[in-house]
């Protein structure tokens, strides 16, 4: 696990990440879900095994018509 820099507050990723999940919800209620899906896969590079971001990319695929892909994400 990642510890953080002394000049970065230890909330301060956690925060990124729910800005940024939030943003990407708020994408797909407006059905921008190109933009959604774009945001979700970078966060996923960033936190591959985090639950949140794995739903929030198979809701996005699942949204693009990508079912199987979706599918296999939630596996």
């Amino acid at each position: 696990m990642n510890e953080p820099s002394p000049a970065t507050p230890a909330g301060s990723e956690d925060a990124d990440l729910a800005t940024r999940t939030d943003r990407a919800w708020a994408q797909l209620r407006r059905g921008e879900y190109a933009a959604a899906h774009k945001e979700a896969g970078e966060l996923r590079a960033q936190h591959p095994e985090h639950r949140d971001v794995l739903y929030l990319l198979a809701v996005s695929l699942r949204s693009l018509g990508r079912n199987s892909e979706a599918l296999e994400v939630l596996e």
